[in-house]
């Protein structure tokens, strides 16, 4: 059973690492990033609606906040692919991919509750900020 997950998780990365020369070729024979990205975030969304609906025991729970965060969570993903395919059409996939994987520093970098947190006099918290950004790195 460990292996089989093992397994899907490098399909995943595999699936997900082609996705931006797929969208290069087709971006080559005149498709738009937003048609890229819209049919992308739709075959994924079936795809994981899909497993999800197979592997429930139980009944689901709608909740207005888990339809709230469900939405937010769709939309950034939907803007990722976006941003990412606009990002291979102006100059290349390797330009692209670092700025995608390099996104999480720029946010920890930019974010305003650290700029809230040094306001308020605690000043020990900037250097895990700085410990983490180099994590991602």
């Amino acid at each position: 059973m460990k292996m089989r997950g093992i397994v899907l998780v490098v399909l995943a990365a595999v699936f997900w690492g082609i996705s931006g020369g797929i969208g290069d070729i087709l971006m080559g024979k005149g498709w738009s990033p937003l048609v890229i990205s819209f049919y992308r975030g739709g075959v994924g969304l079936i795809l994981f609606a899909g497993w999800w609906l197979v592997g429930k025991k139980e009944k689901p729970v709608f909740t207005p906040p888990i339809i709230l965060f469900s939405v937010l969570a769709g939309a950034g993903v939907a803007g990722n692919f976006t941003f990412y395919f606009f990002a291979i059409e102006a100059s290349s996939i390797a330009v692209a991919a670092t700025l995608m994987y390099t996104a999480p520093v720029f946010v920890l970098l930019t974010e305003n509750r650290g700029l809230d947190l040094v306001q308020m006099g605690m000043y020990y918290r900037r250097p895990s900020r700085y410990r983490s950004a180099y994590g991602c790195l």
